[in-house]
């Protein structure tokens, strides 16, 4: 991953959209969250006294390379409207076989 990347995470389904703000030199990263019709929501844990505008150090297990999306991304569901990267990586496969 790399700044500017656009990265989904959390599930298949109705997973988090994410931009990726900065990586540390640890590995961590900086993750921007955006809504589904492509506002920016910044930070979405609680700040706590720290930035309100992206959710720091972050791990990057669970987040997935994707396209820019195509905003807004209607329905319930908007997983499937996500293209991934690495198909390898898409949730859809991951546990098959399990």
């Amino acid at each position: 991953m790399k700044k500017g990347d656009w990265i989904a995470g959390g599930g298949k389904y109705m997973p988090n959209i994410g931009r990726v703000k900065e990586v540390h030199s640890d590995g961590l990263i900086d993750i921007v969250f955006y809504g589904r019709d492509g506002t920016k929501l910044g930070r979405l844990s609680p700040a706590m006294g720290g930035p309100r505008h992206f959710d720091p150090c972050c791990s990057p297990v669970g987040w997935q390379l994707i396209q820019k999306p195509e905003f807004p991304l209607h329905g319930y569901i908007w997983g499937d409207k996500l293209t991934y990267l690495d198909d390898a990586a898409q949730p859809a496969q991951q546990g098959a076989g399990e």
